[in-house]
């Protein structure tokens, strides 16, 4: 398993990397909208959806992250990821609370894979338009380094349950690891000369240090929420992973959970901070 998750992960990497290395953004794009539409695909499976209807989900949300993207009215992108962070607020958050609200929520819950992976493709190509691919992947490492931090700090200092009957392994000492983590990130960014340019540093200067750090804290936090709710969506559905695509690493989905809530945020501060 371990042999699996370590050639799927480099596989992934050189596969990023060349798309971001090559000369036109296009190919990029085509592999972000790959991954989000499949993303969506094991979302509306998770949900119940027939095969067809994933299928369909998965066209539209791609669909619409391309035409609201080329689109030439600069005012729907700020529209949709208010939307998605005000979708998540109402449809994801209170499920963690209290999971039933999956079951009341059905509508809110069948429309939550399109606005928000939409959200999430519009929001990628609005970084990399205005960032280039390394303001990107370095609004994608507060994200992976939360990740990581939780990971190692929750199996070192482990021992209060954050969400026992979501996700067991999880612990507030590891989310604080995680937190802390990203903390130092954002100070070693914003602070050496090689920073300038990517997303904490480029928010530092409009924000100062403080509100940058404070902003991308939120940020990591609101990570930490979309891992959850994917655990939950998997543990309604009885079902370990999104799917199997991806060998030793399971769907998707998967991978990109924590990222769902974090990109629509991300895209308004691109618009209305980061100049």
């Amino acid at each position: 398993m371990l042999g699996q998750r370590i050639i799927t992960a480099l596989v992934l990497l050189i596969v990023l990397g060349l798309s971001l290395a090559a000369a036109v953004p296009i190919w990029f794009q085509l592999l972000v909208a790959a991954f989000i539409s499949i993303a969506a695909w094991e979302w509306f499976r998770l949900l119940g959806a027939s095969g067809a209807w994933s299928a369909a989900g998965a066209l539209l949300v791609s669909g619409l992250g391309f035409s609201i993207y080329w689109s030439s009215s600069p005012a729907i992108e700020p529209w949709l990821f208010g939307a998605a962070c005000v979708g998540w607020l109402i449809a994801a958050l209170p499920a963690l609370r209290d999971p039933e609200w999956l079951k009341r929520g059905r509508v809110l819950q069948a429309v939550m894979p399109v606005l928000m992976l939409s959200a999430c493709l519009s929001s990628a190509f609005a970084i990399l338009s205005k960032l280039g691919p390394l303001g990107l992947v370095s609004l994608l490492a507060i994200v992976w380094l939360a990740d990581v931090g939780a990971y190692f700090a929750g199996r070192a200092l482990g021992r209060r349950k954050l969400a026992p009957s979501i996700s067991p392994n999880k612990t507030i000492e590891g989310a604080m690891g995680g937190l802390a983590a990203v903390a130092l990130y954002v100070l070693v960014v914003s602070a050496i000369p090689a920073g300038k340019g990517l997303f904490p540093a480029a928010l530092s200067e409009a924000w100062g240090l403080a509100g940058a750090l404070l902003a991308l804290l939120i940020l990591a936090g609101l990570s930490i929420t979309g891992d959850l709710f994917e655990s939950l969506l998997k543990r309604r559905a009885g079902v370990k992973d999104s799917s199997r695509l991806l060998p030793g690493h399971g769907g998707v989905f998967d991978r990109i959970d924590a990222l769902v809530p974090v990109l629509p945020v991300a895209g308004l501060l691109l618009i209305y901070v980061i100049k």
